[in-house]
C-alpha cells in the first residue's frame, strides 16, 4: 500500500511550535496507514490520507490516536462538515449530516 504524504516531499513547509517534524509527522501517518489499511468511513483502500480527527486548527494535536486513514472524497466530505468525526481513536464515532 502507497501513502503520499502531504506536503510532498522537498517542499519545504514552516511547522508551527509544538508540531511535530515533517519526517517525523511522516512516519506517523505511515504508522496510522499500516494500522487502518482503508478509509474508515467508505471502506477504500485507494486514495488514502490521514485525518486529524480534532483539527489542527481547532487545537488537534499530532498524536497516533488523532489520526485516522480517509480516502481523499471522505477527508473532503469532512471538511466539508457533511460527515462528523467525534473521539478519538480507537474510540470514535462517525455521524452522517
Amino acid at each position: 500500500m502507497s501513502f503520499t504524504p502531504y506536503p510532498k516531499p522537498g517542499k519545504k513547509k514552516k511547522r508551527k511550535p509544538g508540531r511535530l517534524s515533517e519526517q517525523a509527522l511522516i512516519k506517523l501517518k505511515q504508522k496510522v496507514l499500516e494500522r487502518d489499511r482503508f478509509c474508515q468511513i467508505c471502506g477504500t483502500p485507494f486514495t488514502l490520507t490521514a485525518h486529524h480527527i480534532i483539527f489542527l486548527s481547532r487545537g488537534g494535536k499530532d498524536l497516533y490516536e488523532n489520526l485516522l486513514c480517509l480516502c481523499i472524497p471522505c477527508h473532503v466530505d469532512v471538511h466539508a462538515e457533511r460527515v462528523n468525526i467525534i473521539g478519538q481513536y480507537p474510540d470514535y464515532e462517525i455521524i452522517y449530516k
